[in-house]
């Protein structure tokens, strides 16, 4: 079963996955937003790992934080990447094959669904096809 979502769908996505791995075994997560919640977060995840079949798509763009995110963090297009990375070297410890997981960090991309949408075709090949 695949499972997507981007920002606070993003954590949605990574957190089902990680609850319930035998049901959920093709994630896609894009501009993860879970800096409001991280550390809580990269524990859950560290301590509920995937199946070793299970496979993860991310994705983050470079100038994901606008105007009103500053009021949160100060610099909030690294915080996007910070807990991009993260979440990716939580799957890694907790034991998910690094061929099962797809990591892209793209330039001056931003926190909007005409990006989200140009990277579902990638995370469909990835899951269904394992291109």
């Amino acid at each position: 079963t695949l499972l997507v979502g981007s920002s606070m769908g993003g954590i949605i996505t990574a957190y089902m996955g990680s609850a319930y791995p035998e049901i959920f075994g093709n994630l896609g997560v894009f501009s993860l937003a879970s800096w409001f919640s991280e550390r809580d977060f990269i524990r859950f995840t560290d301590h509920h790992p995937l199946y070793n079949e299970n496979k993860v798509f991310i994705q983050v763009g470079t100038n994901e934080g606008d105007e009103v995110d500053a009021k949160f963090v100060s610099n909030m297009n690294q915080a996007y990447i910070d807990c991009t990375l993260r979440y990716y070297q939580s799957l890694l410890r907790s034991g998910l094959p690094m061929d099962n997981i797809r990591l892209h960090i793209m330039a001056n991309e931003i926190h909007h669904e005409m990006h989200w949408a140009r990277h579902l075709v990638e995370f469909l090949r990835f899951s269904l096809l394992n291109k």
